[in-house]
């Protein structure tokens, strides 16, 4: 985290100071998105790393700013390319931090996959007791088979897969008890 966030600290800096420069800090809506990157600088500092609806926030004011501007300076000049480069700037950064675990989406699997992954095993535990294995032996593998899935399934951020691979514990329950 600590590379990746000085990384992003230095790209904040990169596009708050060319909010700085000469033709871009004489104008007013500059000014207050300068400020808001000062903001998220002093967070960085402070090594709290913005989320990326901050970021994308950001970029979204950046871009509507350099519209509101290319009617005075035209679309070609210096100061409109230095609030491009911000914008893409601030779009790599969004990318970058949705990439990570915490920030991306809970998204649920469409295929039946994760039945069969579970359905299987359960066949083969049954297989494995009828043909007279221990049932201690046969619950540790299927249970770690089960906590593994479970890992998977949220590491996955997938909450089907999730509830299926935890209720699945509940035969595995009745057998133990039986």
């Amino acid at each position: 985290m600590g590379k990746s966030l000085s990384s992003l600290a230095v790209t904040i800096d990169q596009v708050r100071l060319a909010l700085k420069t000469a033709p871009l800090s004489q104008l007013v809506a500059v000014k207050s998105l300068s400020e808001k990157f000062d903001e998220v600088s002093v967070r960085l500092a402070k090594g709290r790393c913005p989320t990326p609806t901050d970021i994308r926030h950001l970029s979204s004011f950046l871009w509507s700013v350099r519209m509101r501007e290319a009617k005075n300076y035209g679309r070609q000049s210096a100061a409109m390319r230095a609030l491009e480069q911000g914008v893409e700037r601030l779009d790599r950064i969004y990318n970058t931090l949705n990439e990570r675990w915490v920030y991306r989406q809970w998204a649920a699997s469409r295929s039946s996959v994760m039945l069969s992954v579970l359905f299987v095993p359960y066949l083969l535990f049954s297989l494995a007791l009828w043909l007279g294995c221990p049932l201690l032996v046969c619950s540790i593998l299927m249970g770690g088979y089960l906590l593994g899935m479970s890992g998977l399934a949220l590491w996955a951020k997938d909450p089907v897969w999730l509830f299926w691979s935890l209720y699945s514990y509940v035969p595995l329950y009745i057998f133990w008890n039986m």
